[in-house]
């Protein structure tokens, strides 16, 4: 009977030890994780060698260990669980909190191995996709898009690969818009996903204070670190983008600020492009917005650019 129980519990291990909804205050998790914590790390350890386990990502289950090795009267009972982290399958913010926090004298041989494999993966390969070879292991498909000083190689670049058309069309994302220019397929806000050596179709919008273009994520969400923008085909102070800000968002209600450009000159001219980075603390969401808060560099509110990429960790759930 144990062991079919254990196997429930593994196949919702990321229902249990992860937030269940934005609703769910931090206290309520906290009870939760220390509930389970108490079945012991006899019992927890089944849990995790279980075939059946199922996690959001490596990143939860390193932390909830994370939170067993804070109390220290199981500290040295309980260190060897991190034999069943995937050491190569960690953000870099989980390494570098490993780094920081843990001995050599911790580390096994399992341990070391798994550190190693970590180790041998190339840091620029295209799409860095942390998944075990078992596809069952998690819950969702996470994947690091890295800017590699290119062009056209960011999120809207893999998506076309995944559905092999522009993702606005293919329905993956709806990119809207404050207003068009015109009825014209070349002004659409959809224009800027489009590979970025297509000078013929922009985004083009009319001309009204805070005009803005914005992405929603469909069946994903996004965490940006970089994003960059290509303008369009017109001479120098010509309409080209001057004061901005990028805008993320869960529901498309509530917006933060995560960069703002003041009298940038960076993109002041024909068929610019410029890469920014994100230097705020940023989160997995479902809208990205740029919005023009004063006059381009023609002087007037009209919003015109050629395309624009992010860069990031793309975060899908897999179905069950």
């Amino acid at each position: 009977m144990i062991q079919k129980e254990i196997s429930f519990i593994s196949k919702h291990f990321y229902e249990i030890i992860n937030k269940e909804d934005e609703s769910e205050n931090e206290v309520e998790i906290k009870r939760r994780k220390e509930k389970f914590i108490s079945l012991g790390i006899d019992i927890i350890e089944m849990i995790l060698q279980n075939e059946n386990l199922k996690l959001y990502d490596e990143d939860s289950l390193f932390d909830f260990i994370l939170k067993i090795l804070e109390k220290k009267d199981i500290f040295s009972k309980s260190i060897h669980l991190l034999e069943y982290v995937k050491f190569e399958c960690l953000s870099h913010e989980s390494i570098e909190k490993f780094i920081s926090i843990f001995d050599l004298e911790y580390i096994n041989k399992k341990i070391w191995v798994s550190i190693c494999q970590r180790l041998l993966i190339t840091p620029n390969s295209e799409f860095i996709q942390r998944k075990d070879q078992n596809q069952n292991r998690y819950a969702i498909n996470r994947i690091v898009i890295p800017f590699k000083n290119t062009i056209n190689e960011g999120l809207f670049n893999y998506l076309r690969q995944k559905c092999s058309s522009n993702p606005h069309d293919f329905g993956l994302i709806e990119v809207t818009s404050s207003s068009v220019f015109s009825s014209s397929s070349s002004f659409q806000p959809k224009n800027t996903i489009n590979p970025l050596d297509n000078n013929n179709n922009y985004f083009h919008s009319m001309k009204a204070p805070n005009e803005w273009i914005c992405y929603q994520f469909k069946d994903f969400r996004f965490k940006l670190s970089k994003y960059q923008i290509r303008t369009f085909d017109g001479d120098q102070n010509y309409g080209h983008l001057k004061n901005w800000v990028l805008e993320i968002s869960k529901d498309g209600q509530s917006w933060q600020v995560i960069d703002r450009q003041i009298n940038c000159s960076l993109l002041n001219g024909p068929k610019k492009h410029s890469t920014f980075d994100i230097k705020s603390t940023t989160k997995f969401v479902n809208f990205i917005r740029l919005r023009q808060i004063d006059q381009n560099w023609g002087g007037n509110h009209y919003l015109v650019i050629n395309s624009i990429e992010f860069y990031g960790e793309y975060l899908e759930s897999i179905p069950s």
